[in-house]
């Protein structure tokens, strides 16, 4: 089912933006990042409610079926699009989003799942299984956009009507038929099972359990500030990614399309390899936890080094302007590719980065900080809260990093296309640099609730209090 959910994320990394700019060829960067932002924006509003709903009921089935039919729902709307007026056709592929972003919400009870479903000295594996699954789908998604992309902009027509199956619509399409995969699964096969709660009746089993847990607030502070940056770091990735390689290193449309899809693809092998070798490998034995998570804020720290647009890089980027933009879309000439002077004051003060340097630092490096702070964020997160229903809070978690992502694409948009990547990748490092000292200085205080040696639970007037012991 993760695998299933993560792939319609994959499918519309590279072909979002073209497909914006098709509907409406008048659609800015801004509007971009406001469309991207409204797929978290369904996430926030919907995942305390449904980890609400989740605990209250006592399962995870209804609201994950719930989900599912939420993304139908919104790949239909994303691929009726074409058919709508210009003026309300971009609009639309809001309202899509917005749907798509509530379906997802999935994902958080799987996770919240894969930490109460199992034991504690196999959590970070089963989390890992659950992140594993993620990547997996992220990894098959760019991949199948790649098979779209000989379709073209005209596509094949839809029963003689004004819908084609083009490289923008076919992702859509896609995504439904994985949904439905999705929906057998959670329907047929999967066998709810819990093994990692404090031992309590079904009915008992909520939010605030008999026996009183004492939570380290400060860690769970520092645990939502690492998320935050985590996916904030995600959203640029994702919003700024065709737009940045179409104008910074001067590629086409159809060849960005296909360039960022090799790098997603890339990406999400890297990281389901690391998922596979943390898990047969037993990583989770091998140094703490709170080390690994700043390992990864690390691995960003060095993306966005290397990747800057520095003033000592060689060349210059090809210009273009809005002339021969529309000369093209009379049939004029040839696709214009490269910064257009009318529409980025910063087009001559940027350097062009190497396509093999990003490549290789997207893939490569996010691909490695993505799954290791997948896996070890969540397993924190997890043990700092302790053992007792985590529905709730794993859904006030899920809202913080995806108030990330819906923050992240309009503030990254709107800096981009002010004063260019320059001042959007130093952002950025500001905030990495912040959490972290953040992480460093409470770094005494990132560990798990545990009870007393001397007792299997503690006694119900027994408050538990967070160890140093080694994560």
């Amino acid at each position: 089912m993760a695998v299933c959910t993560a792939i319609q994320g994959g499918l519309y990394y590279s072909s979002i933006w073209p497909y914006l700019r098709s509907l409406n060829p008048e659609t800015t960067d801004i509007f971009l990042g406001f469309v991207m932002s409204m797929y978290s924006f369904g996430q926030i509003l919907s995942a305390p409610l449904i980890g609400y709903t989740a605990n209250k009921i006592g399962t995870i089935r209804p609201p994950v079926i719930a989900c599912i039919l939420c993304q139908i729902v919104g790949n239909v709307i994303y691929f009726l699009a074409q058919a709508a007026p210009q003026a309300y056709a971009t609009y639309v592929v809001v309202l899509s989003r917005f749907i798509l972003g509530i379906g997802s919400v999935n994902l958080v009870l799987l996770d919240t799942y894969a930490s109460t479903s199992s034991l504690p000295r196999h959590k970070s594996r089963t989390i890992s299984m659950v992140t594993g699954g993620v990547a997996m789908g992220i990894s098959i998604g760019p991949g199948t956009q790649l098979f779209f992309t000989p379709l073209g902009k005209k596509g094949i027509q839809f029963f003689n009507t004004t819908l084609n199956v083009n490289m923008y619509t076919a992702p859509a399409v896609a995504a439904i038929f994985f949904n439905i995969i999705a929906l057998i699964c959670i329907s047929c096969i999967f066998d709810e099972v819990y093994a990692g709660l404090n031992s309590q009746p079904r009915e008992k089993l909520t939010d605030t359990p008999a026996k009183k847990l004492k939570i380290d607030w400060i860690a769970i502070f520092v645990c939502h500030a690492t998320g935050f940056v985590h996916y904030f770091t995600f959203s640029h990735v994702e919003t700024l990614g065709t737009n940045f390689v179409m104008t910074v290193m001067g590629y086409s449309e159809e060849a960005a399309i296909q360039y960022y899809s090799i790098c997603f693809t890339l990406l999400s092998v890297v990281e389901l390899g690391f998922y596979g070798v943390y898990v047969f490998g037993k990583l989770e034995k091998y140094g703490s936890t709170r080390c690994k998570c700043i390992l990864g804020l690390f691995g960003f720290f060095i993306f966005y080094i290397s990747t800057f647009s520095w003033a000592f890089l060689p060349g210059e980027m090809q210009t273009i302007t809005n002339f021969d933009v529309q000369s093209f879309r009379m049939g004029n000439g040839t696709e214009p590719v490269g910064c257009n002077i009318d529409q980025y004051s910063w087009c001559t003060r940027v350097k062009p980065v190497n396509p093999w340097v990003y490549m290789t630092a997207l893939s490569v490096v996010i691909g490695l900080s993505f799954g290791i702070l997948n896996t070890t964020l969540s397993t924190l997160f997890s043990d700092v809260l302790g053992p007792k229903k985590q529905g709730t809070q794993m859904g006030f978690f899920h809202m913080t990093r995806n108030n990330a992502r819906m923050l992240g694409p309009l503030a990254i948009t709107s800096i981009y296309e002010s004063f260019g990547p320059r001042f959007a990748w130093l952002l950025q490092l500001t905030m990495l640099s912040f959490n972290l000292l953040v992480f460093s200085v409470f770094y005494n205080r990132m560990v798990p609730m545990a009870f007393p040696k001397h007792q299997t639970h503690p006694v119900d007037d027994q408050e538990l209090t967070p160890t140093t012991q080694k994560l």
